[in-house]
């Protein structure tokens, strides 16, 4: 109605206009009023034309929302205008990024978004809306045929346009889709990067990724328009397998490896002219200046621009050939920055326009000043509840932490509930495991008895001394009686013992010392944590305090970032046995990968408290074979997840803190900002505009 209204409006005006135009003589105007009036007039007309801009901007895709669905991709291009991408939004977070633009190295928040933005996502085999409903992409598949296989695997094959184009102007086709699988599970790859590709369910990859097989047999290239994927029987059927085994995106290959080229032999596929050497040297660069750190082709909306070391920085310029998102939308923000912020200077940096937004925010305090200085202001609120948690995490494969009794002892000494109230004032809630209150299936286990079957952790030092007791940790420094007031710390005699540690060959775990022929470990957590922190601050606040009373000691080191210490990142030896971060949720919902034993999945984005427990894992891996397309599936579902977090509840790999509600602040000028727990921040920019 609005803009019909407006077009009705300037239709009348040009009328108007003509009218006047059609006669040659000067008006000439006699009074105060009429100059007045007549300026009002200009003044509305001016007025109406920014208006009818932004209209036409805010046009550019929308409209087709749910409908784009059911639309042919050549109606979809159809209903894109040609809209040259305008202003720049820059993006504050406390998280600070790390050069690491191409994965394989880190997983953190901040480059995870960049990688979107720039890489494969917005042109893979399938889409999703904001419901997370996945569904083939019609910019980008014409076809999807799956078939079961006499051996109980599965095979999905891929019929693609070929008109997309990478960030140089290099059309894609099915050849690069075969690379991405191909490439990042590669035994050269695996020899360079931290972590490896996934396509772990994918036939003949373990062979493939450990150079022990010519091809990888599950991967096929037919031609430029089509390949498939065939899922080993292992893995069948799979609770996401619209997400984990329909969903590819394309690798730009000719920059990745130079020289390299797909072959398919009618066994599966391979590559020519690639060799280990040219890979490093494309990857890694000479001067940090290879694929790694510059991304510098791309085939997502965005393309990477720069890094700036000093301030960790990241600048995106749109992609002018990009050709659009499944529901009919080009980049129209030119430039998008990523800036670090300290989360106490974050407010000030919205104030003083040094940033233009924040997305995903929680903590009360930064988010009651966001309320009392900007929102109604010079910004809106847009919140949700998170899809994520904050935690502790502990290492539990050496030192003193590698004991469930130590990890027990420190959660009977924090007050969750306190710590939820002083980060979220008010804005978030304790959990009781690793899960989010976004999660459609906590309500059905609350019901269904969880809170009834789990440990309640509350501040109780007595019971962090029982406990400590129990499992032999009543020595002191020189293997005698412990004796709490006198001693400062716990030790336990460890002799004979079969313990974890897997630090540098010859090493021994710096936790023990030798006493009198006996190895005694010392009860004393390293903990990495951040310079600038606020969850950093409560923990020195509500826990270090008490760790001496019970006959602990955990002694802090600060990093600007010490996310990468927690995934040993590089081969980094142990060396920290505790870390406090946020953690969120991927949209396939993984436990069993975050405690999967293979070595695949210790650290990275995987398994970071680099656990062992083959018994855990079996109990998570129960979850992805659950079909929950039926209410008797789904309640098994739950069930059996309540199974997982009733275990992981005692064996305490990591103390769950809060779960809280997230907020964006963003400026009046960015229009058309649509965000949730799961429609995070790359989908939502590329929808967005904003005005001057």
């Amino acid at each position: 109605m609005k803009k019909l209204l407006l077009t009705l409006m300037v239709a009348m005006l040009a009328v108007f206009m003509l009218a006047a135009c059609g006669n040659d003589e000067v008006v000439q105007l006699e009074t105060a009023e009429e100059v007045q009036e007549q300026q009002q007039e200009e003044q509305q007309e001016e007025q109406q034309e920014e208006e009818q801009e932004v209209e036409e901007v805010a046009d550019a895709g929308m409209g087709l929302g749910e409908e784009a669905r059911n639309m042919t991709r050549a109606e979809i291009l159809a209903t894109i205008p040609d809209v040259t991408p305008h202003g720049q939004l820059i993006l504050g977070s406390a998280t600070t990024a790390t050069p690491n633009i191409l994965g394989g190295w880190d997983n953190i928040a901040v480059n995870a978004r960049v990688r979107e933005l720039i890489g494969g996502h917005f042109v893979s085999t399938m889409a999703s809306n904001m419901d997370r409903e996945f569904f083939p992409n019609p910019m980008v598949t014409r076809n999807i045929d799956i078939s079961d296989n006499a051996d109980g695997s599965r095979t999905y094959t891929f019929t693609i346009y070929t008109d997309n184009q990478f960030s140089d102007g290099t059309f894609i086709n099915a050849s690069h889709f075969v690379a991405d699988i191909a490439l990042f599970t590669h035994v050269y790859w695996a020899n360079l990067a931290d972590t490896a590709g996934g396509a772990f369910e994918v036939v003949g990859r373990h062979e493939w990724i450990a150079g022990e097989a010519d091809t990888l047999r599950g991967v096929r290239l037919y031609d430029d328009e089509t390949f498939s994927v065939t899922i080993d029987a292992e893995f069948l059927p799979f609770i996401w397998e619209t997400i984990t085994y329909m969903m590819w995106g394309p690798a730009p290959l000719h920059a990745l490896a130079p020289g390299a080229t797909v072959v398919d032999n009618g066994d599966g596929v391979f590559f020519e002219g690639l060799t280990e050497e040219g890979l490093t040297e494309a990857i890694m660069g000479a001067d940090g200046d290879g694929f790694r750190f510059t991304f510098p082709v791309g085939a997502g909306p965005y393309v990477f621009e720069s890094f700036d070391p000093a301030s960790a920085q990241i600048t995106l310029r749109a992609n002018p050939y990009f050709r659009g998102t499944w529901d009919g939308f080009v980049p129209r923000i030119e430039t998008v920055i990523f800036a670090q912020r300290d989360t106490p200077v974050l407010v000030d940096s919205l104030a003083l326009g040094e940033i233009d937004m924040v997305s995903g925010q929680g903590g009360g305090d930064v988010l009651n000043a966001a309320f009392e200085h900007l929102v109604g202001i010079t910004h809106n609120a847009v919140d949700y509840p998170r899809h994520g948690y904050g935690l502790i995490r502990f290492h539990v494969d050496h030192g003193p932490t590698q004991f469930a009794s130590t990890r027990q002892a420190i959660k009977w000494l924090i007050d969750r509930d306190e710590f939820a109230q002083l980060f979220t004032e008010g804005h978030g809630t304790v959990v009781q495991g690793p899960y989010s209150l976004s999660m459609w299936w906590y309500p059905y286990a609350l019901q269904r008895g969880f809170y009834d079957r789990i440990t309640h952790y509350t501040f109780n030092p007595e019971m962090s001394i029982q406990i400590l007791e129990a499992d032999g940790w009543v020595l002191n420094s020189q293997g005698e009686d412990f004796v709490l007031g006198v001693d400062e710390v716990r030790y336990k005699d460890v002799t004979g013992m079969d313990l974890l540690w897997f630090g540098e060959p010859g090493t021994t775990d710096p936790s023990i010392f030798n006493v009198g022929g006996r190895d005694l470990m010392r009860l004393e957590i390293q903990w990495a944590t951040f310079n600038v922190n606020r969850i950093t601050d409560i923990i020195n606040m509500l826990l270090i305090p008490e760790v001496p009373t019970v006959g602990m000691l955990i002694t802090p080191t600060l990093f600007d970032n010490a996310l990468p210490l927690m995934s040993r990142a590089g081969g980094t030896p142990p060396e920290f046995h505790m870390f406090n971060l946020g953690s969120n949720f991927a949209l396939a919902y993984s436990p069993w990968a975050q405690v999967n034993p293979d070595p695949a999945f210790l650290g990275g984005g995987f398994n970071s408290t680099f656990s062992r427990d083959y018994d855990l894992f079996e109990l998570a891996n129960r979850l992805r074979f659950m079909d929950i397309g039926t209410d008797a599936g789904r309640m098994e579902f739950v069930d059996a997840w309540t199974d997982l977090m009733v275990e992981k509840n005692s064996l305490v790999q990591e103390i769950p803190l809060y779960a809280d509600i997230w907020y964006c602040f963003i400026p009046f000028r960015l229009q058309n900002w649509s965000m949730n727990a799961i429609w995070n921040f790359s989908e939502a920019v590329v929808r967005a505009y904003v005005t001057e």
